[in-house]
């Protein structure tokens, strides 16, 4: 009698220490992301914002983004409080992460009110860079992806609670959300899908109707405010016919995409872990995966649950169809959901929560009942693990940028001409991206006086490297996401980015021309 009261008595005070633990382990996770974001700034598309910032001002941003214009005037509004300060922007980062990592957590307990467990550890893998790599990247991301995604989950959740389909004014709040993220970009419009598929499959349909009204409302604004034609790949009628070319191409890349997201990125994840003694950052990374594995697996131990739930496994397929819902629209416009290039891998953001929570359970019923702590702790190492090696590698990116920046800044100081420098094309990054990262630390005089650009925008200009043409001058005109370059030409460089910066710097023309 009295060991039943104790233990009954102890019980609040263990939750109150797991729950401490845990805000510990999520605190560790967003400080990587920080990190990441404020070591390796500019990252991705942040650096095309550097680039307006320094050189047409903030005021230019919302006529950069015409297909776009809902996106380029929050855009505008936050860089022009902010400019060139990194801190609000890592700031704002962490918000948008942490509040989508809370509303996963929110979306998990309501698909299955008894495994606590589940929200917790979906909760960590939205913070890892296993299915999504754009944890580091800023408002560039965050506005025209996150904030659509968290909008429709918004939505998602409202549709979710209890008698909320007898409630006329609780849809009608869920059909403004998702109206409202349709406007800003199309991931609104695939988290919708990916929602209204889920809430088909738990019955709701009269939700489901209404969200997808409000989709069609919202994204009925997106093209009569935006114009698509500066961007070919958002106009559906190309993309659509090209995908109808090769339908079957189509239907793989769907199947491709929602193996990825369920369990196929996880094993490329894990292939990936590599741990050197004499690399300080990957012991980090190992330690904070262990942790997170020593934390999940021991709450997967305690709050052990029946064996089965009525409906959960209407509740995996329903998971499992909105992944392949929300991944339709990228597979319709012509894309592989399943990229190499890391930035592209926000086209799944609008599946990320319903993959994670999927991936979850469907490891917790597949594996024997005193392995499920295992099979738990090995996808939180894996989380913890990542989120650490993909700071460091942000911001390994960005000093590697800055060493060439080292390397340049001579020959801009020496002229009063631009120094244009050419990289191998398996950089993969365009002008708009590489020359804002290389000068970071220039002042703005000096950075408007250089550009790098990856080899083949350069050969349209001047020509191969034996047959070179056109030096003199560089004339690069205002295009999408980018700024003007013209001007003399004063330094015409290669560089071959494996050789060493300084030592491997070289002229771009080898035909005795500049």
């Amino acid at each position: 009698m009295n060991l039943t009261k104790t233990n009954e008595t102890a019980l609040p005070g263990r939750r109150a220490a797991e729950r401490w633990l845990l805000g510990v382990l999520f605190a560790l996770m967003l400080g990587a992301i920080a990190f990441g974001a404020w070591a390796g700034f500019p990252v991705n598309d942040d650096a095309y914002l550097v680039l307006f910032l320094r050189e047409t001002g903030a005021g230019s941003l919302a006529e950069a983004h015409p297909n776009r214009p809902v996106y380029g005037i929050l855009l505008e509004g936050v860089a022009g409080l902010v400019g060139l300060h990194r801190a609000p922007y890592v700031g704002i980062g962490i918000a948008f992460w942490a509040l989508l990592a809370w509303q996963t957590n929110r979306l998990s307990r309501r698909l299955f009110p008894q495994q606590t467990t589940f929200g917790a550890l979906a909760a960590l893998l939205i913070l890892a860079p296993i299915l999504v790599s754009t944890q580091y990247t800023t408002v560039t991301t965050l506005i025209p992806a996150n904030l659509p995604v968290s909008l429709s989950l918004a939505a998602l959740l409202i549709c979710l609670r209890e008698g909320s389909e007898r409630r006329p004014g609780a849809l009608a709040a869920a059909m403004c959300f998702v109206a409202a993220a349709g406007t800003i970009s199309e991931y609104g419009i695939a988290t919708c899908m990916a929602a209204a598929a889920l809430l088909w499959m738990l019955r709701r349909r009269r939700a489901a109707v209404f969200l997808s009204l409000g989709a069609a409302a919202g994204y009925l604004v997106f093209r009569a405010v935006g114009d698509l034609s500066v961007r070919p790949k958002q106009v559906p009628s190309e993309q659509l016919g090209k995908f109808f070319s090769n339908p079957l191409t189509g239907v793989f890349r769907l199947v491709e995409g929602v193996w990825s997201c369920l369990l196929g990125a996880y094993g490329t994840a894990a292939g990936a872990i590599r741990i050197d003694v004499e690399s300080r950052s990957t012991i980090l990374a190992a330690l904070v995966g262990l942790a997170a594995a020593i934390l999940i697996g021991r709450l997967c131990r305690l709050r052990r649950t029946t064996e089965a739930e009525d409906g959960a496994g209407t509740v995996f397929l329903g998971l499992a169809l909105a992944v392949a819902a929300g991944l339709l629209p990228v597979v319709l416009a012509n894309r592989s959901p399943v990229s190499t290039d890391p930035y592209e891998s926000r086209y799944l953001l609008p599946v990320l929560p319903f993959a994670v929570i999927a991936t979850a359970y469907g490891l917790h019923r597949v594996a024997v009942p005193r392995f499920r702590p295992w099979a738990a702790a090995i996808l939180a190492f894996l989380a913890g693990y990542g989120a650490v090696t993909g700071a460091f590698g942000a911001r390994n990116e960005q000093r590697r940028m800055e060493e060439l920046g080292r390397a340049l800044q001579p020959l801009v100081r020496a002229s009063s001409g631009i120094t244009v420098a050419v990289c191998p094309d398996r950089e993969r990054l365009d002008g708009a991206d590489m020359t804002p990262k290389v000068t970071w630390r220039w002042t703005d005089a000096e950075a408007r006086r250089a550009w790098v650009m990856p080899l083949n925008e350069a050969r349209p200009l001047f020509g191969t490297r034996a047959s070179c043409r056109d030096t003199d001058r560089i004339d690069l005109p205002r295009y999408l996401l980018s700024t003007r370059r013209e001007g003399p030409v004063s330094h015409l460089v290669w560089v071959p980015m494996d050789a060493g910066f300084r030592s491997g710097i070289e002229p771009y023309c080898c035909d005795g021309a500049r």
